[in-house]
């Protein structure tokens, strides 16, 4: 795994998950190697209080990629530890549905729905919303 790749997923880790209990071994790790220096100490202080700022993952992530170019045996933790993370993040807005996982089967929400199945696809069309097309695995984003 390269730096970038690695800073990476540590960030994308971290950011929804700064105080979840299977983020915290990456976190202990990473806290006491961030002080001492003012930049990297502001860099993690600014992550650990505003994650989902891009600003302050930019600015952790750069402190973070010198940090493990620096340090082969930190480096090779952060991976071990990285790869130990089981976080799953699954969010939906108001209205929808989250999935942490495969859906087998109909999902329909809301009121005066009308569903009609076709082959290749599926229509839903509700009084203020009509989606149409192929739901299938090619669709998902990975």
């Amino acid at each position: 795994m390269d730096t970038n790749e690695l800073a990476n997923q540590i960030v994308a880790a971290l950011a929804p998950n700064v105080n979840h209990p299977d983020v915290m071994k990456l976190r202990g790790a990473i806290e006491p190697k961030m002080k001492g220096n003012i930049v990297t100490e502001s860099a993690w202080n600014d992550f650990a209080k505003t994650p989902s700022d891009d600003d302050s993952a930019a600015s952790f992530r750069k402190e973070l990629k010198k940090m493990i170019v620096a340090d082969a045996d930190f480096a090779l933790q952060l991976v071990t530890l990285v790869s130990q993370i089981k976080v799953t993040n699954v969010s939906a807005g108001r209205g929808g549905v989250a999935v942490g996982g495969d859906v087998q089967g109909s999902i329909v929400i809301g009121s005066n729905n009308m569903i009609s199945h076709q082959s290749g696809g599926i229509n839903i069309t509700d009084s203020d919303v009509k989606v149409d097309g192929d739901l299938v695995g090619r669709d998902k984003k990975g």
